[in-house]
């Protein structure tokens, strides 16, 4: 019998995933979204049926996500978001939660994410080729939190800017 190779694995895998399901809720910005532990619920039998282990370490201020072939260990998929710089123990916790979550979805192609990230793929969607958004890099970053203090709402934050993953997640744990 052909021994499979890591993608046919994750294919096998992804076909018995259950239903992943919005379990959570955010007060804040009034959305529901799967939680870090609905996700480890769908997969973590699948996986391991398969011959697919998970491993999600930080090295050196990333979030690394590994999917790893059991079989044949150098074949490894993966998937890496850094963290943000000087936050508090909480925040930091809550950050690392976020990113494991976020690069597992990516990973592994899962289209069950929050509320506002749904919406947001959405209106990118709607736009034309030409997006004349203004973009929130590290240089204006500031003053995109004091704007969503006072008076910005996510909706005309993604109406009127491009901001990354990476900086939407640390501006997220900022208003938090």
């Amino acid at each position: 019998m052909e021994s499979k190779n890591i993608y046919q694995k994750l294919s096998d895998a992804k076909s018995e995933f259950s239903p992943l399901l919005k379990d959570s809720k955010n007060p804040f910005f009034k959305s529901k979204y799967a939680s870090l532990n609905a996700l480890m619920d769908v997969i973590e039998q699948p996986f391991s049926s398969n011959g697919l282990l998970l491993l999600q370490p930080i090295i050196e201020g990333m979030v690394i996500t590994k999917i790893i072939d059991i079989d044949s260990p150098e074949n490894v998929l993966t998937s890496e978001m850094k963290l943000p710089e000087n936050l508090d123990s909480q925040k930091l916790g809550a950050a690392i939660t976020y990113f494991r979550r976020y690069t597992l979805q990516s990973l592994l192609g899962l289209n069950a994410l929050d509320d506002d990230a749904e919406a947001t793929i959405r209106r990118v969607k709607k736009t034309e080729n030409k997006d004349t958004r203004k973009i929130i890099n590290e240089e204006n970053f500031s003053d995109s939190v004091k704007w969503m203090q006072t008076s910005g709402t996510w909706e005309e934050l993604d109406r009127k800017y491009r901001i990354s993953n990476e900086l939407r997640a640390k501006l997220e744990l900022e208003l938090s």
